[in-house]
């Protein structure tokens, strides 16, 4: 087969171009062609010991294409799939424009990834909820969950490269991203708030994503906030099932989940934290313990910890390129 990467520049594009030259699942490819905004075109990349040259794109790539990778705006998605989609060719979309089309699933696989045959569209979920629904779900599937309450402390690589720049430069005279100062700071996630529910994007991404994901219209609420940290994002979840929960099961539980680890040391006090896992492939889960207000003991309280740029993006959409080719 022949792949196209859609914002191939881009921390997400690099991402994915890095995990098919290491090729860890062994997808086999034909040839890989590369795609950019305007001022990237004609920029080298490399890439197995070659030079990929960036190219500009139009209608007539896809026809030559049997995969597209988008790591682009949502805009820019849109424009391309609407033109693609005519086209036989899988596209892998890591931006938000399709994730709430009820004809576009929405995947996580290692949850849903049965969706993905006898679709040519496939939506990549949020970063948070990626590594969020990644736990709910076998604990769902015993236990069923009533609500949910999570938090999250986000990267700069959540922004982009400019906001990755905006934290790790420190600048002094001027927040072009955030608006503010980003070290030695934490804020109110900078996506545009809804005046009517007062939630920001990013937290009803989260809760409808969440709800599509899991096929489920359990409650969730969440907080999103940035913080000064890299690549990784980290979450404080409270869960509340509809039965008494045992937590050696919920260990066992979440021990047995494809891409969950467990660090829960409480005697060394080692448990997750965002440099933990940068790069690494799996979300690492700690904190786990009943909530003292709840003498039910239906309960339960975890934190979480996964690279934004592998399983909350890359690592997810190169996962739906195995199970889809």
């Amino acid at each position: 087969m022949n792949i196209g990467i859609f914002g191939a520049t881009g921390l997400v594009g690099k991402e994915f171009l890095k995990l098919l030259d290491e090729n860890h699942l062994n997808i086999k490819f034909n040839k890989l062609r590369l795609f950019a905004s305007e001022s990237s075109i004609g920029k080298k990349i490399n890439f197995r010991n070659s030079n990929l040259i960036i190219e500009n794109y139009n209608d007539k790539v896809y026809s030559e294409l049997d995969v597209l990778i988008l790591c682009t705006s949502s805009n820019v998605s849109k424009i391309i799939i609407n033109s693609a989609k005519n086209y036989d060719c899988l596209i892998i979309d890591n931006s938000s424009a399709f994730r709430f089309d009820k004809d576009v699933p929405l995947v996580v696989p290692e949850i849903n990834g049965h969706l993905i045959k006898n679709n040519n569209i496939i939506a990549n979920p949020n970063c948070c909820t990626a590594l969020l629904t990644l736990v709910l779900y076998p604990l769902h599937l015993k236990y069923k969950i009533n609500k949910v309450i999570v938090s999250t402390y986000q990267s700069a690589s959540g922004a982009g490269q400019k906001g990755l720049d905006e934290l790790v430069l420190n600048a002094t005279e001027s927040y072009p991203i955030f608006g503010r100062q980003y070290l030695y700071n934490v804020f109110s996630h900078n996506s545009e708030i809804d005046l009517h529910t007062r939630y920001n994007d990013e937290e009803l991404k989260i809760i409808l994503e969440t709800k599509k994901i899991l096929n489920s219209d359990i409650k969730i609420s969440a907080t999103c906030v940035r913080v000064p940290t890299i690549r990784a994002h980290a979450e404080s979840i409270h869960i509340e099932f509809q039965n008494e929960t045992k937590l050696n099961d919920i260990r066992n539980i979440l021990n047995n989940q494809s891409g969950v680890i467990i660090e829960d040391d409480i005697e060394n006090n080692e448990f997750p934290e965002p440099i933990k896992v940068e790069n690494k492939f799996e979300v690492m889960v700690g904190r786990i313990r009943h909530d003292l207000s709840d003498d039910s003991k239906k309960s339960i309280n975890l934190f979480l910890c996964g690279d934004q740029l592998l399983k909350g993006a890359a690592l997810n959409a190169y996962q739906i390129l195995n199970l889809g080719t």
